[in-house]
Formats: C-alpha cells, structure tokens, sequence
C-alpha cells in the first residue's frame, strides 16, 4: 500500500519461490485500485465527486534478476537484500541465464514458458510503476493499494 508519492517513477521488490519440494510453473497479476480520496484538499478543493482514476498509476516495467547465491542484483541494495535474505534460509536462485527485461505488462505476465522452479528456489523481480503527473491535488494524501496475485502449478499436473 502506498501513501503520498512524488510524481514519476517508484519500484517494488519481491521474490517468486517454491517452497514446495515439486517443480512448478506460475503466472501472475497485478492489480491496483484507490482505497482513499480525501473529500477536501488542503487548498480547500472540494474532490468528494471525484472518481478515483485507476489509469493515473501504470506498471511500466517488471524485470527478473539473474541472481546467484552471491552475485547479481548489481548496485540494487533492495534486491541484494531479498537474495541475501532467502539464502540465509537456504533457498536456491534458479539458474536464469538471462535477466529478463519483459517491457510494459499488462493483465497476466506469465512465467510458465520459460521458467520453471524446482523445489527450494527462487527469483527476483522489480516491478517499476509510474504516478502519472496529472494525478492533480485531490489525490495528495490519496492511498492506492496494489496486490499482485499469483497461481501456480506443478510441473505437468492439468490446469482447472
């Protein structure tokens, strides 16, 4: 959940991994919405006929690091510390040959062709997202809530 934001760009970090001891292959939304518009702003703009507008903040970039028990993640503390984290507890980076730079993603972005997690391991990814500039006043002290949802499945079972 974020509070106030500047406009521009921000990141999010976080970590895929299979705790199981089967393969499986995942997919993966991400969906945000306003929880909060205040009704006044504090130069007295009147924003309680406001709907709140979804489109004023963008996934424009979600990237997968290519990650070793001790390497990768070059010069971003965040994702340092994710990998750091989870191999403290003896979780296993999948083997990523090559990070992945996927671009814009909208709806689904789905995983289940190229990569697979055995048990144990684990990837890493920044979502990057954009406050658009024409949020205006009424959203100052606006909460936006962003839930990334995902499913998975193991390797070869049928999909219901």
């Amino acid at each position: 959940m974020f509070g106030p934001r500047p406009a521009g760009n921000f990141s999010i970090w976080l970590a895929v991994r299979n705790r199981g001891t089967l393969p499986l292959q995942y997919e993966a939304a991400a969906n945000g919405s306003w929880t909060l518009i205040p009704r006044v702003t504090s130069d007295q703009t009147n924003c309680g006929l406001l709907t709140p507008d979804p489109s004023l903040v963008r996934v424009m970039n979600i990237h997968r690091y290519n990650v070793s028990a001790s390497a990768g993640c070059n010069n971003h503390i965040p994702c340092q510390n994710l990998r750091d984290a989870l191999v403290n507890l003896s979780w296993v980076p999948h083997p990523t040959t090559v990070a992945n730079d996927s671009g814009p993603i909208l709806g689904w972005y789905d995983e289940s062709s190229d990569v697979t997690l055995q048990g144990h391991q684990f990837v890493i990814y920044r979502v990057d997202l954009q406050l658009s500039e024409n949020a205006g006043n009424c959203y100052q002290g606006a909460t936006y809530t962003y839930d990334l949802v995902g499913q998975a499945k193991q390797v070869g079972a049928p999909i219901y």
